[in-house]
């Protein structure tokens, strides 16, 4: 297991990231945000949050640990995406 360092993304970029890891948009009430791993029986909720807000440490750390133990992607492939999408926020930041 790889030890994940502090990143820093926003929410928006958050919800790209589960959409590319292959999570879908689902339904709930309230104010929260539901994704949904069909093949896998995954689901991630968290507290709808203005997507220009920093995405916490917990909310990273509990998505990348139950997408890999349940097989939605491999620690390696989240990693990737992460970087990716930390990439893109520190761009847009410099713009």
């Amino acid at each position: 297991m790889t030890i994940m360092t502090h990143k820093q993304i926003t929410y928006d970029d958050f919800d790209r990231l589960l959409l590319q890891a292959g999570y879908i948009h689902g339904y709930t009430r309230g104010a929260h945000k539901l994704y949904e791993h069909t093949s896998s029986g995954t689901i991630l909720l968290f507290p709808t949050m203005p997507g220009s807000t920093i995405v916490s440490d917990a909310h990273l750390v509990a998505a990348r640990k139950l997408s890999v133990e349940r097989g939605v992607v491999e620690e390696d492939e989240f990693d990737r995406l992460l970087a990716a999408a930390e990439e893109g926020h520190k761009r847009a930041a410099v713009s």
